[in-house]
């Protein structure tokens, strides 16, 4: 991604151990909108009855929030998955993906009165913002949030789902590209005895991986374009010097570490996202100290002088910008899934992993062993029993108590 390195990484502040905590798509997505984790706003997972409808309180968000502070808000993309309690305050544009959220072309936006059939998802993502940026530009301040889908998978015309589907003009990028996933020796690890049910399958396919990490990587090409074509139109109004740009994802994915392909597991590929950010008040440079996900909306709130109408589990990451306070000593990990409110609960530190499953544990010295490759779990007692207190006291904290603060 050329053109965010360059006019936002180069130009800003980079968080090089930044986090989405609960490591799925529409959990991540719940905690920038509440600033919240998911014991608290009620989306533990993408669907079911812990999903995107388990959402506590919806009206009470980021964009209600700036708006009492006399913003102009927008939000255009993905919203949350399988939500339906619209329409939802806060925002003075609310054009979320009603149908086709996945599809590269053929999609139907709320605000449209048909389907977008020849334009890229991110294109019109990226459109939609520049649009309401230029609408919103003057003397009032305004607030936009533009969720893309890529690098997500996608659907076919068929409807069948796919890997990441990149737009047409990119489609033969990066001919050579290589994950690199491949050079670990977690790819395809030899031994996965010690890991728990999910992770104990055969090999995986690295031509396919190599496949599946080009598309994606063509994918983010159009998001990237979208990024240069917003700080070009922000340039033209003048309004870049005035503006706080944060750039950052939903959650990571793993290309064959531990035999695995996907996100929603405790393993740092999964758990580390980009941060990024660049604006007024942003220092140049970057820190290793972990924020995370949690701490965005915290963050928007600090810069625009706003009130939460919600007890914030996360807090604002610009005194770390300015060296004032370290990151997190420790961070809550977990994640639910279809059937379990809880398929994983864990705390990860500086240091190590610390897992629970419905039917295993894991633990991981990541000083001595960073690609996860051994559970010592039955050899290190006193490391286990004084993470697994660490985890008691996380399970359902709520404001401070989530990073050490007081209540």
């Amino acid at each position: 991604m050329p053109e965010t390195r360059r006019l936002l990484g180069e130009q800003g502040f980079e968080f090089t151990d930044f986090l989405s905590p609960h490591p799925l798509c529409c959990l991540a997505r719940a905690e920038i909108l509440t600033g919240q984790y998911a014991q608290n706003n009620g989306v533990h997972t993408n669907d079911g009855e812990w999903g995107g409808t388990a959402l506590v309180d919806p009206d009470n968000n980021v964009g209600a929030w700036l708006q009492d502070a006399g913003y102009q808000t927008a939000f255009v993309g993905k919203w949350l998955n399988h939500f339906d309690d619209f329409p939802v305050a806060g925002w003075d544009h609310f054009n979320y993906s009603e149908t086709g959220t996945y599809a590269p072309y053929g999609f139907k936006y709320s605000e449209e009165p048909r389907k977008i059939e020849n334009e890229y998802t991110a294109d019109y993502v990226g459109r939609k913002t520049i649009e309401y940026a230029d609408e919103f530009g003057g003397e009032a301040p305004f607030f936009i949030w533009a969720s893309q889908v890529a690098p997500h998978g996608m659907t076919l015309p068929s409807g069948k789902f796919a890997g990441a589907i990149p737009a047409d003009r990119h489609k033969t990028l990066y001919p050579n590209a290589q994950p690199p996933s491949l050079s670990k020796p977690s790819f395809n690890e030899s031994d996965v005895s010690d890991k728990p049910r999910f992770a104990r399958q055969a090999k995986i396919d690295r031509a396919k991986m190599i496949d599946k990490f080009r598309n994606r990587i063509r994918s983010l090409r159009a998001v990237d374009e979208q990024v240069g074509n917003l700080m070009v139109s922000l340039a033209a109004a003048g309004e870049v010097d005035n503006t706080v740009i944060i750039f950052t994802s939903d959650n990571g994915y793993l290309l064959g570490e531990h035999r695995l392909s996907g996100k929603n597991v405790p393993y740092e590929e999964a758990l580390q996202i980009p941060l990024l950010l660049r604006g007024p008040g942003v220092t140049l440079g970057s820190s290793a100290e972990t924020m995370t996900i949690v701490d965005v909306a915290a963050t928007v709130t600090d810069l625009a002088d706003a009130v939460p109408g919600r007890v914030l589990d996360g807090r604002s990451m610009m005194p770390v910008l300015a060296g004032q306070e370290p990151g997190y000593g420790q961070t809550l990990i977990q994640a639910g899934d279809i059937v379990h409110k809880w398929s994983f609960r864990g705390v990860r530190t500086s240091g190590f992993t610390y897992v629970e499953h419905t039917n295993a544990v894991e633990l991981y010295d990541r000083n001595a062993d960073p690609y996860q490759l051994r559970n010592v779990a039955a050899s290190r007692p006193r490391a286990l029993a004084r993470l697994a207190a660490q985890l008691d006291t996380l399970r359902d904290c709520s404001g401070p108590t989530c990073y050490g603060g007081t209540p």
